[in-house]
């Protein structure tokens, strides 16, 4: 098929599209056309080039004058302008009508009029009509209306002239847009008869009629011949001053009445044999000319530009050039704000800012063009004159005038700082209290200034935005300056669709100070409901000022402030709902730096997903695309695989039976052989939580993306999130401990650790146990991205369910029970990582003697349960315990406790023993109690009975509290032995507290932390005579027995301290928990003592 170029698609382009367009055709045209395939050879591109040019002229320039100007203009178009070569040119041509106030009015003198007009008449078209005799035509009607007249070429002729104006008579014009659907929307005439109540009337009775072609001169109808309605054009309205009806338009055709001038006008360039139109209409637009008045450049208006958002987001820039724009803003407007500044433009003189201004931007298609007219001089004498003459034409002044509104002298444009004033005052006083003063200098105070503190509050920018935004639109009327959903949230969307002038919401709140009486209120910022991000408005005035980087991490500062805003009233929402509050064990303090960690750790998993996603598509998008490859099935499997582990709430998830672990396996490892095998560790070896979140602090303070390593991805959102976690929670720190005398503030130190802490429950919260790490490359050194060639563990990962007999299961359960074997070995080498009591057994136990971290199951708040009523020698004890527990954990005391508080943690609420003891004092009186260890098995002989309260239930906080007791008991540096050394008693508090737990000297004696001393050990008895705590040395010898018993025979260690009956009660439930995938068997839950039958 031979080429056509006028076959072939027809393109536009903006200009900045084109200019791009023009770019490509440069830089990509050779290799373009000689890697182009055959099919796209055409001869005639072969010895052709692409060639465009683009020309702009005389923007806002006079063309269309008249007399000797006009024939002066024409020679200029001669000199300057040859059509010869051009395709099509798009022209846009103004219309300015004018109004005034006639006072009185002069007569024009009939032979004035036959000088100018030798002939004239009632009609402007030529079907049917005749010359009349003015002499006998009366100047007015009925009505007091002026009788029409028309020249030969149907313009009118007006018969008198107004006298006496000045610029107090000129009136200002703008649009009526409850009308403004008349000029586009065709009208059924047996519905909407034409009324006829002007003195236009009688010109429409032989006025040209629109026929059906004559819609398709608007380009936007020619195109859309499928729709329904394709004479109706379309149109947007523009409401100024908050009015709702009145404006300015703008469409994508010209009105109707200019269809049939622009049909004849057309029709006297077109070439016999064209085949279109020489004239299409590409849209039109009218508006007052003070819109150019309102205009420092010609693309922005002045309240278009957020200068004062601008300005405001500066005060957050971290750079050196984000902080000197931010200045050169501020400085510009501590001249005038912008409305100011607009309104001293109006001011200036307002009699140059009222003519309606009516545009249509055509489309001139030269190659439908005749040859003669595309000289410069002929193109003006038969193209710009006449267009010039057509807007004078009845029908569109009658159109345009039935759509005008008219304002007197001294009201326009005055109404635009009238309607704007509530608007203006809010956005003053929001900047002059809430923005402004942050430009000057830090102030000199006894506490250090941080950095957060000499900045506008986040919040207060976003209504300055919004504030914008809605003098924007009162300005221009343009809907799409408003943010629907922040403008709907606080009201002032609903109040523009139904007043025309906005309302605003609750949350703007009064002070009783008068002189700066607004304030707003974080935590009633409207935020989106799905992701609790609060809505903003300065972020385009931001992006476009300091970039996108700047934005978010202004914008993450700001969520973070906004969610610790909202912590306690969402934690009331859910007491209120039922629901158990967040973090109810932390203080207020450590709540707040635990949502701040919670927000950079989640941001970390989406990090690491993205991570994942974008390294595995990279390895099988390939594949997939080929599908006839034999990698496809892998490909395939690793894909949906990859869509389930990314829907996943815990996707770094190490404690959920190996199942994410498979997962990663599945998703990272080429095919099954390979992801049998497990996820490739990386060459760091073991981690723990409190290591990852030490290399997240020292991350947290790069100021570069450059000095980032893994398993932070220097790609991500995670590092700004970071940065901004921990420098909000240095100021909540800060703010939390400072006395109110500034006496003391907490060091970096105090904060960093405050901080810390809170990552790594966090970390444990939201299960980050697998992350992507450094690979080692090929020139030995390590990456510096994160690679899914590389994992570290920081969790470990229980056993995988074994559920069927290892002969039944197929190919694939026996590469996923190989590689739950792995995951099952990779926890058992790891000392470091997070695991618990709760789900381990005794016979399993032995794989955590060597844990560095204290279990998930310990539940210290839980156990000390801390109110106001907590006797002082209970505190002192439970947090000297837990000081050692978390700090000096590898001590030989605090293992045998953590070890024996295991142990009898498995058995509650079996913990009691029987209460008569006649036998039991009898068989004592023959026990040799100078033999410690002879005291201890008498007593273990006692059976252990259930004991009937709350209190020895709930396993994880029972085995914290056994930890906690057994330790105190057994260091003598702990607050109650210490007390023991001046006195015999340990008071009611410690007894009442661990009584009703049976957390007494028999279990004591039983557990092999202390020896009887007399029979009345069931009893009351008295510490030094009722029964002491073994030595030193003989809890050192019984601490490795333990632990040898643990690792090599739990069997021996059970029936030692429990008694054989329950020894085959353990014996039992370790064979069935660990060799089962069975629950294991219930215990009866009877008031006697424990007894299993053969």
């Amino acid at each position: 098929m031979p080429f056509l170029p006028r076959s072939r698609n027809r393109f536009e382009f903006r200009n900045v599209q084109f200019l791009a367009f023009c770019k490509a055709f440069k830089d990509n045209w050779d290799p373009y056309f000689s890697n182009a395939p055959d099919s796209y050879r055409f001869p005639e591109l072969l010895d052709s080039l692409p060639i465009a040019v683009t020309l702009k002229y005389g923007q806002n320039a006079q063309c269309a004058l008249t007399g000797v100007e006009a024939d002066a203009a024409a020679a200029n178009w001669a000199k300057e302008y040859n059509y010869s070569h051009i395709w099509r040119m798009c022209v846009g041509l103004a219309t300015h009508y004018s109004a005034f106030r006639a006072r009185e009015w002069e007569e024009i003198s009939v032979f004035d009029i036959y000088d100018d007009h030798p002939a004239v008449y009632l009609s402007p078209d030529a079907p049917n009509r005749q010359p009349i005799d003015l002499h006998e035509l009366p100047l007015i009607d009925e009505h007091g209306a002026e009788v029409p007249i028309f020249s030969e070429d149907g313009i009118r002729i007006p018969r008198r002239r107004a006298a006496g104006l000045t610029n107090t008579t000129r009136l200002s014009i703008m649009q009526n847009l409850a009308k403004v659907s008349s000029l586009f929307v065709t009208r059924d005439p047996d519905a909407h008869p034409t009324a006829v109540d002007d003195e236009f009337d009688d010109a429409f009775d032989d006025a040209p009629n629109v026929n059906d072609a004559d819609y398709e001169l608007n380009l936007e109808n020619a195109r859309a011949r499928e729709r329904r309605d394709v004479r109706d054009t379309k149109y947007t309205l523009y409401p100024h001053f908050f009015s709702k009806t009145i404006g300015q338009w703008q469409s994508t055709g010209v009105i109707h009445a200019m269809l049939p001038h622009i049909r004849n006008l057309s029709s006297s360039l077109t070439r016999p044999d064209a085949a279109g139109h020489a004239i299409v209409a590409l849209g039109s637009q009218c508006y007052n000319t003070s819109a150019h008045a309102m205009r420092d450049r010609s693309r922005f208006h002045v309240v278009q530009q957020g200068m004062l958002t601008g300005a405001a987001g500066g005060s957050w820039s971290t750079t050196e050039k984000g902080k000197a724009t931010g200045k050169t803003l501020w400085n510009k407007i501590s001249w005038a704000l912008p409305h100011e500044h607009v309104t001293a433009q109006l001011e200036r003189d307002t009699g140059m800012y009222n003519s309606l201004r009516f545009e249509n931007n055509l489309l001139i298609d030269f190659n439908h063009v005749r040859d003669d007219v595309r000289d410069g001089y002929r193109f003006y004498q038969e193209f710009i004159l006449p267009y010039a003459q057509l807007c004078t034409r009845p029908q569109i002044v009658k159109a345009l005038r039935e759509t005008s509104v008219l304002f007197p002298y001294g009201v326009f444009p005055e109404i635009y700082s009238w309607a704007a004033y509530p608007v203006t005052s809010l956005l003053t006083a929001t900047w002059t209290r809430y923005v402004n003063p942050f430009f000057g200098p830090v102030p000199h105070t006894r506490r250090q200034v941080h950095p957060n503190d000499h900045k506008p509050k986040p919040h207060y920018i976003e209504f300055l935005a919004c504030l914008e935004r809605l003098l924007n639109f009162g300005y221009t009327g343009n809907a799409q300056v408003l943010p629907t959903r922040l403008m709907r949230e606080i009201w002032a969307g609903r109040g523009i669709v139904d007043q025309g002038f906005p309302f605003l919401w609750p949350g703007l709140t009064w002070n009783a100070d008068r002189t700066y009486p607004l304030a707003i209120s974080l935590q009633r910022w409207p935020v989106h409901p799905a992701t609790e991000r609060p809505l903003t408005a300065s972020k385009c005035a931001q992006v476009i000022t300091y970039g996108l980087p700047h934005y978010l991490a202004y914008e993450t500062v700001f969520y973070m402030q906004s969610r610790l805003a909202r912590l306690d009233r969402a934690n009331a929402m859910r007491a209120r709902r039922g629901e158990k509050p967040v973090w109810e064990d932390a203080s207020p303090m450590g709540k707040k730096l635990r949502l701040l960690a919670q927000i950079a750790l989640r941001s970390f998993k989406e990090d690491t997903v993205s991570l994942v996603a974008e390294q595995v598509s990279d390895e099988i998008q390939p594949i997939l695309r080929a599908g006839d490859s034999e990698e496809y099935v892998d490909a395939r499997r690793r894909s949906q695989a990859l869509k389930s582990w990314a829907r996943q709430e815990f996707p770094l998830d190490s404690t959920d039976e190996g199942a994410t672990y498979i997962l990663l396996s599945n998703i990272v490892c080429a095919n099954s052989a390979h992801a049998a095998r497990g996820l490739p560790k990386s060459s760091r070896g073991q981690w723990s939580r409190a290591d990852f979140v030490n290399h997240l602090m020292t991350v947290a303070t790069s100021t570069s993306r450059a000095t980032i390593r893994p398993p932070v991805w220097n790609k991500g959102q995670f590092w700004p999130v970071l940065r901004a976690a921990v420098e909000e929670g240095r100021n909540v720190v800060r703010r939390d401990l400072s006395t109110p005398d500034l006496d003391h503030e907490p060091s970096d130190d105090e904060a960093l650790a405050a901080i810390k802490e809170a990552f790594v429950f966090i970390a444990n919260e939201e299960r980050i146990g697998l992350v992507p790490d450094a690979v080692r490359l090929e020139n030995g050194r390590m990456s510096t991205e994160p690679s899914i060639r590389a994992w570290t563990n920081m969790g470990p990962l229980p056993r995988h369910s074994q559920t069927v007999q290892a002969t039944l299961l197929t190919s694939r359960q026996r590469d996923e029970r190989q590689l739950a074997e792995v995951a099952r070995a990779m926890a058992e080498e790891n000392p470091g990582t997070v695991w618990t009591t709760v789900t381990t057994t005794i016979g399993s136990y032995h794989k955590f003697l060597e844990q560095s971290e204290l279990p998930s199951s310990w539940s210290y708040s839980s156990a000390l349960s801390e109110s106001a009523s907590t006797p002082d020698m209970v505190v002192a004890n439970y947090s000297w315990a837990k000081e050692q527990f978390e700090t000096n954990i590898g001590d030989w005391r605090c293992d045998l406790a953590l070890h024996l508080a295991f142990l009898i943690s498995k058995v509650i609420p079996y913990v009691s023993w029987p209460q008569q003891g006649e036998a039991f004092k009898m068989g004592m009186k023959e026990v040799n109690l100078a033999n410690h260890q002879a005291g201890i098995a008498f007593v273990r002989t006692l059976q252990w009975e259930e004991k009937h309260n709350g209190g020895v239930h709930a396993e994880s906080i029972y085995f914290t509290q056994a930890a906690i007791v057994f330790l105190c008991w057994m260091h003598s540096d702990s607050p109650l032995r210490r007390q023991l050394q001046t006195s015999k008693s340990i008071g009611t508090a410690w007894t009442n507290k661990h009584g009703n737990k049976c957390l007494s000297p028999v279990n004591l004696i039983r557990m092999g932390i202390a020896y009887p001393k007399s029979d009345g050990i069931i009893g009351r008895p008295t510490y030094g005579s009722g029964f002491a705590i073994l030595d030193d040395l003989e809890l050192h010898d019984w601490g490795k027995q333990v632990r040898h018993l643990l690792r090599k025979n739990p069997y021996s260690l059970v029936n030692m301290i429990f008694g054989a009956a329950d020894h085959f009660f353990f014996f039992f439930f370790f064979i069935f928990f660990v060799c089962s995938a069975t629950s294991p068997p219930r215990r009866r839950r009877g008031r006697g003592p424990l007894r299993l039958g053969a």
